[in-house]
């Protein structure tokens, strides 16, 4: 008789991966769809800490919640919106109710391990 051994392998487990940076376009994205949304405080969190608004000051959350509200107010929600990368430049079409499109530019850095929207010239 011929003894043996038979080794079983069960489910195979590991670590899951570390999530992806997420890009920069995928940031832009991001920022455009809480927008959209009319979620200003989630918008806000794609700002990195010393953002500049469209006068160069830096923005602080109140200032930008009322830049965000001023700009629904005056051209409407944002029905639509594209993207295109231009390495640290991001070029959005955004399309609102009352004025339709028009081109907001972001600049963003990285920070840490993802990306941050440093400038923006309108909402």
């Amino acid at each position: 008789m011929i003894a043996g051994i038979i080794a079983c392998a069960g489910p195979s487990v590991s670590s899951p991966a570390p999530p992806s940076p997420k890009t920069a376009a995928a940031v832009a994205t991001d920022y455009y769809r809480a927008i959209a949304a009319q979620n200003y405080r989630q918008a806000f969190t794609y700002l990195a800490a010393n953002a500049r608004g469209p006068d160069g000051r830096r923005l602080t959350s109140q200032g930008f919640l009322q830049l965000a509200k001023i700009m629904e107010s005056e051209a409407g929600q944002v029905t639509s919106f594209s993207v295109d990368v231009f390495h640290h430049l991001i070029v959005m079409t955004i399309n609102r109710k009352k004025i339709g499109p028009y081109h907001a530019h972001l600049q963003l850095a990285r920070e840490g391990h993802t990306w941050a929207i440093t400038s923006i010239d309108r909402i």
